[in-house]
Order: structure tokens, then C-alpha cells, then sequence
């Protein structure tokens, strides 16, 4: 049986001005690749399994323009380098009505127009979510999901733009924007039941005898190429 595979898709005649989507193990922030892997006799979240998996899942979409986003007392102002592809704003201030109730009112939201459509296998879809376990950048995009082995257009992508009054930041062409990350679909059933003693017991005793025993007996390798 072959691996899944996903396939991000744009007009032959745009691709190589594109910067294409990535593996996301490629985007490690540096302040992650100089972390000592032990500091004062403990192990850092270097040998941090759970949070490596989340950083290194699925794909990097980039930010294909420079961007520089200014937030005054008037509001929120865009600038971008001219780009064609694609025809569109590759960013634009998001309407507010869009959000009534939402817990955030006073964060302006923008949009991310991407110039990529995404595609999977049947029942294949993608999650998106901000770049996980990164914190450089003032902005959030909001996290969503997208049947992407069924929907044939373009992924926008909203974000939250945490700057205060009177900041601003530059985000250069490149930048990590969005991780996308594909799933198969199932239907899951749940329930509550009494723990399990025995393996418990014994996982314990592991831990105790050797901290990092879930990386050296249980940990599997994820694969995104």
C-alpha cells in the first residue's frame, strides 16, 4: 500500500515564483536548535518528544510576500510587495462582523489569501493551525480544518493580529505561516473505563527506573516528506 500523499497546487506557469510548502521539520526555530538538550541536571524539551512530534508534523505553508502590519489608534494598516500570483491581496484586514461574541474584540483579524490548492486522497482531510511550539511572530492564525480531498480552491487563512497600539512588525517573504497537517478521517466512539493497573503499575516502574523511556520504548517515528 503506498503512503498518502499531499499535493499542493498552483498554476504551472506561477510555480516557480512560488515559495513552495515544506516539511515542517525544516522550519526549527534556531532558539530550539541552540538549546542544550540538558541544563542544571535536567533534560530540556529538546529530548522533549510530544512537543518535537507537534513542531515536526506535516508542512509549512510560507508567507509568499513581505508584509509589514501597523496597528495606530486609527487601526490596522497592510503594506506588501506587489506579487502577481496571485491577482488577490495576499493579505487583508478581516471584517469584524465575522466574529460577533468571540472573546477577542480587540484584536484586529486579517486574512492570509494563499495561492495554494490543497489536495489529499479520499478521506484525507488538513488540519491548519499557527506554526506549533513558535512564538516570534505577533500574529495568530486561527486554527481550521479543510476536506482537502474534496474542496478544489484556494485555503485562506484568518489570523489574529496580537500587536498593541502603535507597534508594528515586518514579516519577510518566507515566513512561517501556517502549518498544515493531514489526517485520515474516522468515525471515533469514546467512553470512560477503569484504569488499566497493570500497564499503568508497569510504566511507572519504567519512569522511574529510566525518565526517558517513553522516547526509547514507545515513541514512533512520524514521517512527512
Amino acid at each position: 500500500m503506498s503512503n498518502p500523499h499531499i499535493e499542493f497546487q498552483a498554476p504551472g506557469t506561477d510555480l516557480d515564483k512560488l515559495i513552495h510548502p515544506y516539511p515542517a521539520i525544516r522550519a526549527m526555530p534556531e532558539w530550539y536548535r541552540q538549546m542544550p538538550v540538558e541544563s542544571q541536571g535536567h533534560d530540556t524539551v529538546k529530548r522533549c518528544m510530544p512537543f518535537l512530534d507537534a513542531m515536526t508534523s506535516g508542512y509549512i505553508i510560507p508567507l509568499q510576500v513581505d508584509v509589514k502590519i501597523s496597528l495606530s489608534e486609527s487601526g490596522l494598516n497592510l503594506q506588501f510587495t506587489p506579487f502577481k500570483p496571485p491577482q488577490v491581496a495576499p493579505v487583508q484586514v478581516h471584517v469584524q462582523e465575522q466574529f460577533p461574541g468571540a472573546p477577542f474584540p480587540q484584536m484586529p483579524a486579517i486574512k492570509f489569501n494563499s495561492p495554494w490548492v490543497i489536495r489529499t486522497p479520499p478521506g484525507y482531510s488538513t488540519l491548519f493551525v499557527a506554526p506549533m511550539n513558535r512564538f516570534a511572530v505577533p500574529i495568530m492564525p486561527l486554527s481550521g480544518i479543510v476536506d482537502t480531498d474534496t474542496f478544489a480552491l484556494e485555503v485562506t487563512f484568518p489570523a489574529l493580529c496580537l500587536l498593541q497600539r502603535g507597534d508594528s512588525v515586518e514579516l519577510p517573504r518566507g515566513t512561517p505561516l501556517v502549518q498544515a497537517i493531514p489526517f485520515r478521517r474516522d468515525t471515533w466512539t469514546s467512553g470512560a473505563a477503569p484504569l488499566d493497573g497493570a500497564a499503568h503499575e508497569s510504566h511507572q516502574a519504567e519512569a522511574a527506573a529510566n525518565h526517558r523511556f517513553y522516547r526509547d520504548r514507545y515513541w514512533q517515528k512520524k514521517s512527512f516528506t
